[in-house]
């Protein structure tokens, strides 16, 4: 039998199937090919009885992501606060350069407007052509046009903890089925998600809310700069071939930058990331 991985807790992955959702264990021969199945996947599996199979082999994946460990991705949402967490344009920008990098779409989502304003970072992401949306889980703005544009899609949340996924995610769904957490003294998010999820919002559309992380790591990627989608149609123009845009002088991407062309967060944070490299 055929069906789709919903839900992985503690070695058991639940499989849904025809209208029903399948128990399963994963045969001994994945941890053989050192090989892990993951939310998202579609799998064929043996039924022991209505409530319980094995898996036995994953079908070929379309993408996949390491943190949250889920597969066949068709957008991710980037969920940013306005305050409480504030906004860190840092995690953004690591963020657009990862999903850049393995070519998958995705949405910036800024949560908890009914705190405030962050037009000059919106305007930062909209004038580079990302799709930017305004949401409030406490007062359902922005809900509906989040929901719009994921229909018939399966979605993931990334964001850090206490940005407001999981207030999102029973926004979306109509119902509470995810803990939402308070913030501690210290304003830093209480992680309420313990595993990775894919809830049904309706036929053909997921969303999958997952833990909340600050950290993560973009790999060997030779060149970080072609992943922010700006600096593009100035790499190549530097003086040097092998241009880092960084220290060296007649530099195209410096130039745009003194010129205004390239915001100067967006410019300091591939700075960072660069540099990690």
């Amino acid at each position: 039998m055929q069906g789709r991985i919903i839900k992985a807790i503690s070695g058991f992955f639940y499989v849904e199937c025809n209208g029903n959702t399948y128990e399963c264990k994963a045969k001994g021969i994945f941890r053989k090919k050192e090989e892990t199945p993951v939310v998202g996947d579609i799998v064929e599996f043996d039924e022991i009885n209505e409530k319980e199979g094995n898996v036995i082999s994953i079908g070929e994946r379309k993408n996949i992501l390491v943190r949250p460990p889920i597969s066949n991705i068709d957008i991710v949402i980037i969920v940013a606060a306005i305050k409480i967490p504030a906004i860190s344009t840092l995690f953004i920008d690591k963020q657009l350069a990862y999903l850049r990098n393995k070519g998958i779409d995705c949405i910036i989502c800024i949560n908890k407007s009914d705190l405030g304003e962050a037009n000059d970072i919106v305007d930062i992401y909209r004038n580079i052509g990302y799709d930017v949306v305004l949401t409030s889980a406490k007062d359902d703005t922005g809900v509906d046009v989040l929901k719009e544009k994921i229909v018939g899609k399966t979605a993931v949340f990334v964001g850090n903890s206490g940005v407001g996924k999981s207030s999102l995610t029973n926004k979306l769904l109509k119902t509470k089925v995810m803990e939402e957490g308070d913030l501690s003294k210290i304003e830093r998010g209480k992680q309420t998600t313990r595993h990775t999820e894919l809830l049904k919002i309706s036929d053909n559309t997921y969303i999958a809310d997952s833990p909340g992380f600050s950290s993560f790591e973009l790999g060997e990627i030779d060149d970080i700069a072609s992943l922010f989608v700006e600096f593009n149609e100035y790499i190549g123009e530097c003086k040097y071939r092998d241009c880092r845009h960084i220290k060296e002088d007649d530099c195209a991407i410096k130039k745009a930058l003194a010129e205004g062309k390239i915001s100067k967060s967006r410019y300091d944070n591939f700075c960072l990331l660069a540099n990690k490299q």
